[in-house]
C-alpha cells in the first residue's frame, strides 16, 4: 500500500492543471506596432497573456531578428 501511495515519482500534470496553464502561462507580443522588416527590440516587445503563442523564454533569441510580418499592438508575436 505505502508504495502505491508514493507513485512512480515522475512528476506530470493532472488535467485541470493543464486547462490553467494556457491562462496562467505567458506569451511574446507586440507592445507597439511593428512594421515588416523592422528590428525586434525592448522597446517593441514585451510578454503577456495568455500563454498560447511564442514562449517569453525565447525572448533574447528575437532581439536583434527583422520582423517577417507586420503586427499590431498587443498582437502575439508569431514563431519565426
Amino acid at each position: 500500500k505505502v508504495e502505491k501511495a508514493i507513485g512512480s515519482g515522475e512528476k506530470v500534470p493532472v488535467e485541470e492543471e493543464k486547462k490553467t496553464a494556457e491562462v496562467a502561462r505567458k506569451s511574446l507580443v507586440a507592445i507597439e506596432k511593428i512594421k515588416t522588416g523592422e528590428i525586434f527590440s525592448k522597446n517593441n516587445l514585451g510578454v503577456k497573456r495568455p500563454g498560447n503563442g511564442v514562449s517569453p523564454f525565447r525572448f533574447w533569441e528575437y532581439l536583434g531578428k527583422k520582423a517577417q510580418r507586420q503586427y499590431e499592438k498587443d498582437e502575439m508575436i508569431q514563431p519565426q
